[in-house]
């Protein structure tokens, strides 16, 4: 009977260190999710500022800019000779 109750024991410790392991995990989760649905939101306004200014960009040049043009367009703005 000691011996039962003795890994009775243990096995509530088990129990109490699982049930706290758990509950870390749930706190940094949702600490994640958070982290997740904030950076989601900064990359959605980011995109739109970006569509935005690129939109402007080609009303003014009165072309369509792809990838390439809108890298060139950069790197000449960095080095003073456009815009």
């Amino acid at each position: 009977m000691k011996n039962e109750i003795e890994r009775l024991k243990q096995l509530t410790n088990v129990y109490s260190n699982v049930h706290a392991a758990i509950r870390e995990l749930t706190v940094e989760t949702m600490k994640l999710d958070k982290m997740s649905i904030e950076l989601n939101e900064v990359l959605d306004r980011t995109r739109d500022e970006e569509k935005e200014i690129i939109n402007k960009l080609e009303k003014k040049l009165g072309r369509t800019l792809g990838p390439t043009d809108i890298l060139e367009i950069i790197q000449n703005h960095e080095e003073g000779s456009i815009l």
